[in-house]
């Protein structure tokens, strides 16, 4: 995993986030004045996502029963938020990766216990906000995207970056998005946060809101096509949210506990997650121990580990380096 831009403090090294400020540890200095250089084994596995998000793009201005909805509920439902034409097409590109095998069960590595959808995850470039003469694409990722996913994404953050002014920290864009297919034949996915403390009270990831736009057919029946997103708001009150297509859905990721109920329909949606540096004001190293990564004994062998020889003073660059909202209620 590349690290643009790091810093050295006392032999821990950290990376430096595209707004200039302190990121996670992701290494440290030997006494041979060596720089060991490992993303997750030093900073998590989900510590790629935080070095490498960037700045939001654009925003936009919420209607007032939305901004009342997510802080009220902490979670927020805008229906219709997307062109329908826009969904349609993104759909058949979705449709066609999960023929292709692009999607896949294995891809979130959970027990089929937890979850049963396909999922593909794709990561973003600054490129694809950007208009390029280049005959390069303009979406780097890791898998083939096809320009109507990119579009939708890009609506989705700039109605993400929207939800700034609501969030008490700071969010950055994430570097990556994922596409998720619940292909019927009762797939689901358990009650979960999209981002809690383990065991050890350490936060799993960086994410702090989540943003999730459906691709299926507008009229979506619960008791046809199951599939709903059922939520724990902040008041207390559950909710049941139907996967319409078009309809964008918006909630804390580190508060409102959430399960897609069986499906009996293909049921197709895009997701994010912002991400924050500021769980590192609390939380010095997510998914890990800052004292025991620090502190490897010198003949344990792990890889991938980057060994760069560095002067003294180690600061530099390393290259590896039209409603619009409404939910069901039930008790």
């Amino acid at each position: 995993m590349e690290v643009e831009d790091w810093e050295c403090v006392d032999g821990v090294i950290r990376a430096v986030l595209c707004d200039g400020s302190t990121g996670p540890v992701i290494g440290r200095k030997t006494d041979q004045e060596q720089v060991l250089i490992d993303v997750e084994m030093f900073g998590g596995l989900w510590a790629g996502d935080l070095i490498h998000a960037r700045l939001p793009v654009g925003g936009t201005d919420l209607p007032s029963e939305i901004s009342e909805q997510f802080k009220t509920l902490g979670i927020a439902e805008w229906k219709n938020a997307i062109d329908s034409e826009l969904i349609l097409a993104a759909r058949k590109e979705v449709n066609e990766a999960h023929l292709n095998g692009i999607l896949k069960r294995s891809n979130h590595g959970q027990s089929t216990n937890t979850r049963t959808d396909s999922v593909g995850f794709f990561n973003f470039s600054k490129k694809c906000f950007e208009e390029s003469d280049s005959e390069e694409s303009e979406f780097d990722v890791e898998e083939t995207v096809d320009a109507n996913i990119v579009e939708a994404f890009r609506q989705m953050e700039l109605i993400g970056a929207s939800f700034q002014k609501l969030v008490p920290m700071k969010m950055l864009c994430p570097p990556q998005g994922m596409i998720a297919m619940y292909p019927g034949n009762e797939s689901k996915y358990v009650q979960h946060y999209d981002n809690e403390k383990d065991d050890s009270g350490h936060w799993r990831n960086f994410r702090c809101l989540t943003i999730v736009l459906y691709l299926n057919d507008p009229i979506w029946n619960a008791s046809k096509n199951g599939g709903v997103l059922r939520c724990k708001a902040l008041n207390g009150m559950n909710l049941e949210i139907l996967p319409s297509g078009g309809s964008i859905v918006v909630f804390d990721s580190m508060k409102i506990s959430h399960e897609v109920v069986a499906s009996k329909s293909n049921r197709a949606a895009l997701s994010m997650w912002f991400v924050t540096p500021d769980i590192l004001n609390t939380d010095a190293s997510p998914q890990g121990n800052i004292e025991d990564t620090v502190r490897l004994p010198k003949k344990k062998k792990r890889n991938p580990i980057d060994v760069v020889s560095v002067p003294k003073v180690i600061v530099g660059n390393i290259e590896e380096s039209n409603e619009s909202f409404g939910f069901n209620f039930f008790s």
